[in-house]
């Protein structure tokens, strides 16, 4: 029987993915409110920026005005549904006092997620940026030292083996796989 091997963490983290999303609107502060009021320790969402640089929380990074698609960081935050909040709304709404996993969209979220957490006083160290590039990751590393760093990818382009690829991204200090 193999030892049992401790957790580094004292209680693991539930994400509301979304937000509550099944009882209310994805990505919005409602969803965000309602899945920590049921019990979750953690929010899950994605990040861009607007071409004013405000990090936004949307999923798919498009807004449809007039029947045509736009990219928002193509649009001002005024331009933007009023449903789609600020990472700021979040934390001004929702406090700090839970872990927090955003999927980067765009490379600039990076720097503007970490520096709007910091405004708001988030604890760094429970914030968990997400991108499928390794090597982008691996570049924020330096500028980022307390935010957790997490590799999203797919196990079918794990080529090395998924005990191989966590051995390599501890070594770089990358903090988890997705």
């Amino acid at each position: 029987m193999q030892p049992r091997i401790v957790s580094l963490r004292s209680e693991p983290v539930a994400f509301a993915h979304r937000g509550g999303m099944a009882h209310a609107a994805e990505n919005t502060i409602e969803a965000f409110v309602l899945g920590l009021r049921l019990g979750a320790n953690g929010l899950e969402t994605d990040a861009w920026t607007t071409a004013d640089g405000h990090v936004v929380l949307d999923h798919d990074g498009i807004v449809r005005r007039f029947g045509r698609r736009k990219q928002i960081s193509s649009l001002l935050l005024n331009e933007l549904p009023d449903h789609i909040p600020t990472l700021a709304n979040l934390f001004e709404t929702c406090g700090t006092s839970f872990d927090l996993s955003i999927d980067i969209k765009d490379v600039g979220s990076f720097s503007g997620t970490a520096m709007t957490a910091r405004d708001h006083g988030f604890d760094e160290s429970r914030l968990w940026l997400c991108h499928p590039s390794l090597p982008l990751l691996l570049e924020q590393r330096t500028s980022l030292p307390r935010v957790r760093l997490v590799d999203s990818t797919r196990l079918s382009r794990v080529k090395e083996g998924l005990e191989m690829r966590c051995a390599s991204l501890a070594k770089h200090g990358i903090d988890a796989i997705n």
